[in-house]
């Protein structure tokens, strides 16, 4: 129960004197007035700051209303600063005081309830009371035990609570306070249409959202209707918890479908306030109530491969936006609420994030006493056992093990009413020996079971296949595993009465989803403090994460229409075969017509065309090239060819060019001019590439010479002229022989 504040003009202290009693003697313990000695304002200090300072243990204030407080314009304030917190206002009318002497945020919004005169008192008072209990602050608002459950256990070990067990939630007053102030800040104008409860796994938010909040807003049916919790599960649409269940209907959905539905659910409300034995003010003008849909363990609805789970983020998405008085509570894991974030369908939905922090260790003295203390709990704890408890669970996963441990201590030793420490430290074996003790007993009525093995390995082989992979998932490579609820037929059929005995155990919980059986673990503690299961996790780990990318990579395949599809066939190469090799796993689960498969032949089929495709493109690129080959060799040919015609054309006119220097050369001969007919000679003698020499040249140059001879000294030799050339300085320089034998004498004729 969150405190009340009483709101009050100093003229009107006797008023507030008698409605602290008047509370107190009702039940309500926890009031602040700041006239009272012990818990009110001490000297110096003032309202606002208190209140500023109390705000988030501060669940209703208790509005006073007389002609003094309507005069006072740091009452008005006082309300109007309660009001923007969004805390739950109770006017009570106190002294007679005209309507139009009230401030309109007062009486537009907030029915009061009149005790101003003693005729009127008892109904104002029970109206009042009504209010108070509505809003799930009366402190025997919740039974128990509840009606039809009269031997309900007060720890509900790793199971979360429901609404049926609100009395028996504790620690969370704080977080309480602040969520349902939250929300009805959110029904009174604020833009975002989503608070999400984010914390770690083990925080205890399944149970904050149904025992601690959805238990209130039931009680407030004037504001809020509040729809059964949707848990997606397996089957988000047509599951036992899906959305169907949630709304009350079946068959094809959409969301304007639903928005009608809810609009009806709301007129039957409406109809039933104005039917009350104690009508609003106003009834005609009563809103309409607020429409709360719940969803726990949101994380769930973005699971690879489910398509019921995107059907309905399709319709409540659309339906927010068609229905400005729908409000989703939803939970998620803070490690996946990047999904929620991303989707672009939730993109469209303004929210507001809600953070359910680790409970202090100071708050575990009331989860362990608190649920104690009540009529008929049927058990006590020691002061030592709570200390120690207190000191033992410190660790992330300290509440989901404190819950187990009370539970397991209960079972195991609570028959006389009583659980000491001794029976935590010795028989126990204190931290996580609860989890141990409950798999050892497990197995232990197994090894008995006429259907299994009797050997511990070969049951440590047969939970091993239960849970992996059948019962865990891996989204990503970094990310701590998570549970999954299976199909108990998806399990190993020889494995299925050691599942039994888990059950029974309470490590693992079995369900109907729809027509059927289903089995889920408990809570990932489980996972992660059953050490030979953190193993088996730990050793599959890869294999895990990759049937999370197939199912992922599958679900957008199937989903895909015309090009889109083949594009979706990211599986190809290495890639492709480890893929492929997974499909070895015996245990995997995904049967012949699994789409999953499907989209693995796909993928194996696209690329045997890409390898087909490739061949065919590399036979065509060895083909060119052997064209090309040709081509080149022919044009080298032609080019030789043309080549030689070119070269044989140019030597043919190079021998006619030295034919005719010889010819003129012989001409100057004969005329006796034999310098000018050697020049001649010796350039028609000349060979090259492009001019070949011709034996007429030699002839010429030969006679040339020879009679260059007789007509100028040729020093120290008689033999014949052999040949002849210009010096750079222009002399001509003879080749004689004597001997018979040809030689360049170097003599120069000038």
């Amino acid at each position: 129960m969150g405190r009340i504040f009483i709101s009050h003009s100093s003229r009107d202290n006797a008023a507030a004197t008698a409605m602290r009693d008047w509370l107190s003697s009702e039940g309500w313990q926890d009031v602040f007035l700041d006239l009272d000695p012990a818990l009110g304002l001490a000297p110096g200090q003032r309202w606002r700051e208190e209140l500023r300072r109390a705000g988030e243990q501060c669940s209703a204030v208790i509005v006073l209303v007389s002609p003094e407080w309507a005069a006072s314009k740091w009452c008005l304030t006082e309300f109007l600063f309660a009001a923007q917190l969004g805390k739950e206002i109770f006017p009570i009318l106190i002294a007679p005081c005209p309507i139009e002497a009230l401030p309109v945020e007062l009486i537009a919004t907030y029915q009061i309830a009149d005790i101003s005169t003693s005729e009127r008192s008892a109904e104002g008072h029970e109206r009042l009371r009504l209010g108070l209990q509505r809003a799930g602050l009366h402190p025997g608002a919740f039974a128990w035990p509840p009606k039809g459950d009269p031997h309900r256990p007060v720890f509900r070990g790793l199971r979360a609570m429901e609404e049926v067990d609100a009395a028996i939630f504790f620690g969370r007053d704080t977080q309480i306070t602040k969520a349902m102030d939250a929300i009805r800040r959110l029904r009174d104008g604020e833009p975002e249409r989503m608070l999400v409860i984010l914390g770690a796994s083990g925080s205890g938010k399944s149970s904050f959202l149904r025992a601690g909040l959805i238990a209130r807003l039931q009680r407030d049916t004037e504001r809020f209707l509040v729809l059964p919790t949707l848990r997606p599960g397996s089957a988000a649409l047509t599951g036992p918890t899906g959305l169907q269940h949630s709304l009350g209907v079946a068959g094809e959905l959409d969301g304007k479908l639903i928005a009608q539905h809810l609009a009806q659910l709301r007129a039957r409300v409406i109809e039933s306030l104005h039917q009350s034995s104690l009508p609003p003010d106003r009834a005609g003008e009563t809103r309409p109530p607020t429409v709360v849909l719940p969803i726990d363990q949101a994380e769930e609805l973005f699971v690879a491969g489910d398509n019921e789970a995107a059907r309905v983020v399709e319709l409540i998405t659309e339906c927010v936006g068609l229905d400005p008085n729908l409000l989703l509570l939803t939970t998620i894991r803070s490690d996946s609420f990047g999904l929620l974030q991303g989707h672009p369908r939730f993109s469209s939905v303004p929210r507001l994030p809600f953070d359910l922090a680790k409970l202090p260790a100071a708050a575990f003295k009331e989860v362990i006493e608190g649920p104690t203390r009540l009529p008929r709990s049927g058990i006590t704890v020691a002061p030592e056992l709570t200390e120690q408890l207190i000191r033992d669970f410190t660790e992330a996963d300290a509440l989901p093990l404190l819950a187990f441990t009370l539970e397991r201590l209960v079972i195991d030793h609570g028959a006389d009413g009583h659980l000491d420490v001794r029976e935590y430290l010795e028989q126990m074996k204190g931290v996580g020996g609860a989890i141990r003790k409950a798999v050892e007993a497990a197995f232990a009525v197994a090894a008995d079971h006429p259907d299994l093995p009797r050997t511990r390995a070969e049951l440590d082989a047969l939970a091993k296949r239960s849970f992996v992979p059948g019962l865990v998932r891996i989204d990503d490579v970094a990310a701590a595993p998570k549970r999954r609820i299976a199909p108990r037929s998806k399990l190993p059929p020889e494995a299925l009465p050691l599942v039994d005995c888990l059950v029974e155990q309470r490590l693992l919980v079995a369900d109907t989803d729809g027509t059927e059986p289903t089995v889920e673990v408990s809570h990932e503690a489980v996972l992660r403090h059953w050490r030979e299961l953190a193993d088996w996790i730990a050793a599959h780990r890869d294999d895990l994460v990759l049937s999370e990318r197939i199912t992922t990579a599958a679900n957008d395949w199937y989903k895909a229409t015309g090009s889109a599809k083949d594009e979706a066939l990211v599986h190809r190469g290495d890639r492709l075969r480890t893929a492929e090799e997974l499909l070895q796993w015996r245990d995997l689960g995904w049967n012949k017509d699994d789409y999953r498969n499907a989209y693995l032949a796909a993928c194996r089929e696209a690329e045997r065309h890409a390898q087909a495709a490739e061949a065919a493109h590399r036979q065509r690129q060895r083909q060119l090239l052997k064209w090309n080959g040709g081509l080149v060799l022919t044009a080298a040919l032609v080019t030789l060819i043309g080549a030689g015609l070119v070269i044989n054309g140019q030597r043919n006119l190079g021998r006619a060019q030295s034919l005719m220097l010889a010819r003129t050369a012989e001409r100057f001969a004969e005329s006796g001019d034999y310098l000018r007919a050697v020049r001649l000679s010796i350039l028609a003698a000349h060979e090259n590439a492009l001019m070949p020499s011709t034996p007429e040249a030699s002839m010429a140059l030969a006679s040339s010479a020879q009679g260059l001879r007789l007509t100028m000294e040729a020093r120290g030799h008689t033999g014949p002229v052999l040949g002849a050339r210009f010096s750079k300085d222009e002399r001509l320089v003879l080749t004689w022989s004597e001997d018979g034998t040809a030689r360049l004498s170097g003599d120069t004729v000038n």
